[in-house]
């Protein structure tokens, strides 16, 4: 069976959210211990740590990305998504009522296209 691309978008607006939901709360961000270990504190609702070791290598720039998709990211971007399924869903629908065959997907426009690529990157890849 053939996945839609709206089944694909909803798919992973769910897995971001689901994991949003079960991650520590956000706000995260960044902070240097005396041993200049990395880790991320949740500035609200407790710790998160994780220990990215001694400051060198790409350490620095990746605790700094990680930090930046906290859980607050994850469920703006699963709204995205939905908002994104929502149009294909419909775009769906239109094509397949006035041609009588679903839609290529190559003729969604460019920003439902990025879309599908954020849902299969979350999803373990094309469908």
């Amino acid at each position: 069976m053939t996945t839609s691309p709206a089944d694909e978008l909803r798919t992973a607006a769910q897995t971001l959210r689901e994991r949003a939901a079960s991650a520590t709360p956000g706000p995260w961000r960044r902070e240097d211990d005396q041993r200049r270990l990395e880790r991320f504190v949740s500035s609200e609702n407790g710790t998160l740590d994780i220990n990215f070791g001694y400051l060198g290598n790409n350490n620095q720039a990746d605790a700094e990305y990680v930090a930046l998709m906290d859980p607050g990211v994850g469920a703006a971007l699963a709204d995205w998504l939905d908002t994104v399924t929502q149009y294909a869903e419909l775009y769906a629908n239109l094509t397949l009522t006035s041609t009588g065959a679903p839609p290529d997907e190559a003729s969604y426009d460019q920003g439902t296209r990025h879309a599908l690529a954020v849902a299969r990157q979350i999803n373990g890849g094309a469908p």
